[in-house]
């Protein structure tokens, strides 16, 4: 709301607001596509060393901005271009992080491993909501001048020092170390994920279509929906998102080290997406009756219910791709979170004019839910695999190997 009065020129273009927000979602299959290439040709250190100047430079950009009162259309366009770099960064920041996480996290570690991508992407918009939550108690003037730049400063700031630190002296993972060694590198990993690999692809394009969504519109719009749509304060609003965040973060880990005890990523991630369908519409009509109490316990239960699905998120798609187009193949979620997730508040502000009714950004997160989960029904369990793959998918069924041990499962067969 205040990014809209103060870039946009107008209170009322919140949907210009969350459309730019979209737009530079859209750069994420792009960026995935881009940086996969250079991930699974020249290795996930190569990859990961380049994304974060950009994440972090988008995010520096939106703070810097000037107003539309000083500087008129020129306002919206430039924070739109700083979220498309923040996009394209975003998306080749994601396969290779995770590809990075799943292959350092040997045979029994790699769910938890992964799961702590989710965990720092998770802390991240954690922190930032409760830096919002402290700035409402800002002056209103002093909010609207510079309050609101504050965290996309320190955060964008935050992010290229952190990861320069951290990143810089990353070995390369065995994994591509070994198919480098045999010569398995492809020369274009996209036409070889696309051509040969399809059949993971879709299904992770549209199995996790439903997480996706149910984040965006039940967290991430959450806030402005609490705010425009139910007429209750800002302060409230952030703390129903705050509580989501804040149990969603703490309980991913937890489900990541889950799915490498259980060994099943597939039953708990469909389990997520399953719970999505009753528990989203009961959480949007709780927060129209407005009792406070009664909305945070809905939040926190929204977010329990979510994050079987952010633990088991990242092993779920990286482990469905060979070593050899693995950063490719995690385009397929990127792809999945621009349209369905990233557009999932403009999707909501839409429907609510169109159906007028308050209830319609449940409706779309149970619609693609229920898609998911027949997604979902087809996909193969990685949590069985006690090695991964490296130049052929889990999914090729002519090369899949019969184990001649059944403790030592290679490739899993349908739960």
């Amino acid at each position: 709301m205040i990014i809209s009065a103060q870039i946009f020129g107008s209170i009322g273009a919140i949907f210009l607001v969350f459309l730019s927000y979209a737009l530079g979602f859209v750069m994420r299959p792009i960026g995935s596509f881009f940086f996969g290439h250079i991930g699974d040709k020249f290795g996930r250190k190569k990859a990961l060393t380049t994304t974060f100047w950009l994440m972090g430079g988008g995010t520096i950009l939106t703070g810097l901005v000037p107003g539309h009162s000083s500087i008129g259309i020129f306002a919206p366009i430039l924070i739109t271009c700083a979220r498309i770099v923040q996009g394209f960064g975003t998306g080749g920041e994601w396969g290779s992080a995770s590809s990075y996480l799943i292959e350092i996290g040997r045979n029994n570690r790699r769910g938890l491993y992964s799961s702590v991508q989710e965990f720092i992407a998770l802390s991240g918009i954690m922190t930032s909501t409760m830096v919002g939550l402290v700035l409402t108690q800002l002056p209103s003037s002093l909010l609207s001048s510079i309050g609101w730049r504050v965290p996309f400063l320190v955060g964008g700031v935050a992010v290229i020092i952190l990861a320069y630190l951290s990143r810089s002296g990353l070995p390369e993972t065995d994994s591509f170390e070994r198919i480098k060694a045999i010569n398995k590198v492809e020369s274009s990993p996209i036409l070889r994920t696309l051509k040969k690999d399809y059949k993971p692809f879709l299904i992770i394009i549209f199995g996790t279509a439903g997480l996706t969504t149910a984040f965006y519109a039940g967290i991430t719009y959450m806030t402005t929906y609490i705010v425009t749509i139910t007429h209750q304060s800002l302060r409230l609003a952030l703390l129903t998102t705050l509580t989501s965040l804040v149990v969603v973060t703490a309980l991913t880990p937890i489900f990541g080290f889950l799915s490498d005890r259980l060994r099943t990523r597939r039953n708990l991630f469909l389990l997520s997406t399953l719970l999505l369908i009753p528990v989203t519409p009961l959480f949007f009509l709780v927060v129209g009756t407005k009792q406070v109490e009664l909305i945070l316990l809905l939040a926190a239960i929204f977010g329990v219910v979510c994050s079987l699905g952010t633990g088991t998120l990242i092993s779920f798609v990286s482990e469905s791709f060979p070593t050899s187009e693995r950063v490719t193949g995690n385009a397929s979620y990127n792809i999945s979170a621009t349209y369905f997730g990233g557009f999932a508040p403009v999707i909501s502000i839409s429907l609510i004019g169109l159906w007028h009714s308050s209830l319609a950004p449940a409706v779309y997160v149970v619609a693609m839910a229920a898609l998911s989960a027949v997604a979902i029904w087809f996909a193969k369990d990685t949590g069985r695999m006690e090695k991964l793959s490296d130049a052929q998918s889990i999914y090729n069924e002519s090369l899949e190997e019969k184990p001649t041990d059944t403790n030592k499962t290679l490739y899993p067969t349908h739960v």
